[in-house]
């Protein structure tokens, strides 16, 4: 049987928490037609130093950092759950390291999931996984499959972060396979083809929409548009609105379409 798929949102990531920044962005995602922003603690913000400003601010989404330091753990863990405090979100992000010889990182992340657990009161827990070039592409698929079986356990989401991701030795459309049901989000970095910043490499990208639409993934895209950072204040509202075009395009028309017909062009993500 053919039936029309579920196109998924599109959200705008800030790696910016001001007010102001935050406010800029809204207008930036109405005029490039997205459906939200989600926003990324910057790293400073979880050493001492000037505070997040009081109030609530509603957004799509929040992604917690991997912060520095096993010293500063306490510290770092206080300050994050501060910030996500200020937040009201249906998800909060948090990352998670799925390859082997990363116990105190997976230990940090559970101190730090119990605490948001216990003192935020909204926000569905996501793990946000990224692939690891320094490990068996075998061993990560199956540190997947484990993850998703915990986080069926434990009814948490699932992101796949690619985010500063370049195309290398790993599976990602059979990650985002291990994944499925569980895998609420992708986060898609500056699609660009020099690999600077957060870049992720547009044949990964288109890949990874590709076998997105082949499972009917109906969560949410986050994308953060070429250029500067948009904390600088510039308006990339052009850039934005090509990138969700192109998300879009994989789940419209006559390939939004069950079952999918397969295609990839990737020269078109250089945005």
């Amino acid at each position: 049987m053919v039936s029309r798929l579920t196109a998924p949102r599109v959200t705008l990531l800030v790696h910016a928490v001001t007010p102001s920044a935050i406010a800029a962005s809204r207008s930036m995602i109405t005029r490039a037609r997205l459906d939200g922003v989600a926003v990324a603690i910057p790293l400073h913000h979880v050493l001492p130093g000037p505070r997040l400003p009081s109030g609530q601010i509603t957004v799509d989404s929040l992604w917690l950092p991997t912060a520095p330091g096993r010293v500063l753990e306490s510290l770092r863990q206080r300050r994050l759950v501060e910030s996500a405090t200020t937040f009201t979100t249906p998800r909060l992000v948090v990352p998670w390291a799925v390859a082997t010889g990363r116990g105190a990182s997976r230990h940090a992340t559970a101190g730090l999931i119990a605490a948001l657990s216990r003192q935020v009161t909204t926000g569905r827990i996501t793990l946000a996984v990224r692939p690891d070039h320094r490990h068996p592409i075998r061993d990560q698929l199956l540190a997947m499959t484990a993850l998703r079986r915990l986080a069926e356990e434990w009814d948490y989401d699932l992101a796949l972060d690619l985010s500063g991701t370049r195309n290398g030795p790993w599976e990602a459309e059979a990650a985002l396979h291990r994944m499925m049901p569980r895998l609420t989000t992708i986060r898609l970095g500056r699609v660009t083809g020099n690999g600077w910043g957060r870049s992720t490499d547009p044949r990964m990208a288109s890949r990874v929409l590709s076998a997105a639409r082949d499972v009917a993934f109906a969560g949410t895209i986050v994308i953060e548009p070429a250029g500067w950072p948009l904390s600088l204040g510039l308006d990339k509202t052009h850039s934005a609105a090509a990138m969700a075009a192109m998300v879009r395009d994989r789940f419209a028309g006559d390939r939004g379409v069950w079952p999918p017909s397969r295609s990839s062009e990737p020269s078109r993500w250089v945005v």
